[in-house]
């Protein structure tokens, strides 16, 4: 049986076809109107037709066949008949034809749909893999886009009925106002002073517009209250992707994150966010959700939740995450890091405030040195005043009994007088170092610093054109054996 099914394989595997037609009551439904009558080779189909065609076939629009030219069943029964049957000469005529008989039988009963079964599978499974392959490229790109940092952000979430939903957020995420204004309805006076007001009331410059239903004429009421000058000249707008945003304010993670906010303006706060930083924002919300894969929601959860594990991974180990802003879901996918020590550092930031520092990582329970030589390269706490803070310590002081004397235990045991510990309070002026914003590890500031200073620049040059001039500099008229 095994042989056979090889060989009716090696047939098929170039001369199968795959055939679409559509159901009779679906003939004015366009939306599959390229797959109604059509016939595809299985080696030239592509990986979205296949995967359109299993949609449609399950939504019972089409029926879906594989079939093999007229000639396949004649070539194939001729050469098993050959290799099986008439290669024995003691066989009767009266069992060879019960033989044939029983092959052709096997062959339409049997065989061929096994084969057909196989071959449906293997064109998804296939057509699945290149979908997570599409995702996986168009979603690091996305990751990667870079954040509008520094900046107060005011989102909209378009829309007509209930009006549209709007959140302004400072430059580290958090919330300052919100409202709900009928932009798109006829009180326009109204809502242009309410805008002009929560722009001005909160130094804000910044609208990230959501691309969801309105998003065209919101723009176009943006756009006219600029012309006329009832924003200010530096007043610009971003559309973003509003892709699960919806999903993402009913999820339980918004609940935990915003308790207390209406649902509705949840998916406002998210879109500003996701103009901040989209990487911190976009992982919060299912893959099949996020709007950059190839009929997504048809390909299991798995292998796209094992896509977005791999993409994250890759972009948080080449920028780095925000010490101070990332959330759980960032900092648990650090190297060294895991959900566990992800919450002691964010419970270790609600108590003491942010991280100023690098090394005050090593503060956190459960990171211990070879924990932080992993991680401490892939975060990055950006500037902040001098701060002073109070680091409380324990100190060690020689205690006697009351009697002024060693007791008798103590005494033959030879052990020297008791100590006690009291909590000493320290205070200590942390000063921003700029390594700490870029993916120099700890370990290397000091040749980092050293670095620097040879080609005649600063600290605060970091991260700005001007050092890259003067190592250009340094290196055209010293040579690189010199920096080396």
């Amino acid at each position: 049986m095994m042989s056979l099914l090889l060989t009716l394989r090696r047939f098929e595997n170039s001369r199968i076809t795959l055939e679409t037609k559509v159901r009779e009551e679906f003939e004015k439904e366009t939306k599959y109107k390229d797959y109604h009558q059509s016939s595809f080779s299985v080696k030239q189909v592509k990986s979205h037709q296949i995967l359109a065609i299993n949609r449609a076939e399950g939504e019972k629009i089409l029926q879906v066949k594989l079939n093999c030219p007229q000639n396949l069943e004649r070539i194939f029964l001729h050469q098993a008949e050959r290799q099986h049957i008439l290669i024995s000469n003691r066989l009767s005529g009266f069992v060879r034809g019960i033989m044939s008989t029983s092959l052709i039988d096997a062959y339409n009963r049997l065989m061929l749909p096994k084969l057909f079964r196989h071959k449906r599978i293997e064109l998804t499974k296939k057509a699945e893999r290149e979908s997570v392959q599409v995702f996986s490229r168009n979603l690091h790109r996305l990751l990667l886009t870079p954040p509008v940092t520094g900046r107060n952000v005011l989102a909209i979430d378009p829309g007509f009925k209930h009006g549209s939903k709007i959140a302004v957020i400072n430059e580290t995420g958090g919330i300052l106002d919100t409202a709900v204004l009928d932009l798109l309805g006829r009180d326009a006076r109204h809502c242009e002073e309410r805008l002009q007001g929560l722009l001005l009331k909160h130094n804000c410059n910044t609208i990230a517009l959501g691309n969801g239903k309105g998003c065209r004429e919101t723009e176009n009421f943006i756009t006219r209250m600029k012309n006329a000058g009832k924003l200010r000249s530096d007043v610009v707008y971003s559309i973003v992707s509003e892709d699960g945003a919806s999903v993402y304010s009913v999820s339980e993670e918004a609940q935990k994150e915003l308790p207390n906010l209406d649902v509705n303006l949840r998916s406002a706060v998210s879109i500003a966010r996701r103009l901040q930083n989209p990487m911190l924002e976009l992982i919060k919300i299912e893959p099949r959700h996020i709007g950059v894969g190839m009929y997504q929601h048809d390909i299991p959860e798995q292998l796209l939740q094992q896509a977005l594990n791999g993409v994250l991974e890759d972009c948080v180990s080449l920028v780095g995450v925000d010490l101070n802003a990332s959330g759980i879901h960032a900092l648990k996918r650090i190297a060294g890091l895991n959900e566990r020590k992800a919450k002691e550092i964010i419970a270790w930031r609600e108590r003491n405030g942010s991280f100023r520092s690098r090394e005050q990582l090593k503060e956190v329970r459960g990171i211990g040195e070879k924990t932080f030589e992993q991680c401490a390269g892939f975060v990055r706490i950006f500037q902040h005043p001098p701060q002073i803070i109070t680091l409380d310590t324990d100190s060690e002081e020689g205690g006697k009994s009351d009697k002024g004397k060693l007791s008798g235990k103590r005494k033959a045991d030879g052990s020297g007088p008791s100590t006690s510990k009291k909590r000493k309070h320290t205070p200590i002026l942390i000063l921003f170092n700029k390594l700490d914003s870029t993916s120099i590890h700890p370990e290397s500031y000091a040749t980092a610093t050293e670095l620097v200073s040879l080609i005649k620049a600063s600290l605060t040059d970091v991260g700005q054109a001007r050092i890259k001039e003067k190592m250009d500099n340094f290196i055209s008229n010293k040579g690189t054996y010199t920096v080396g």
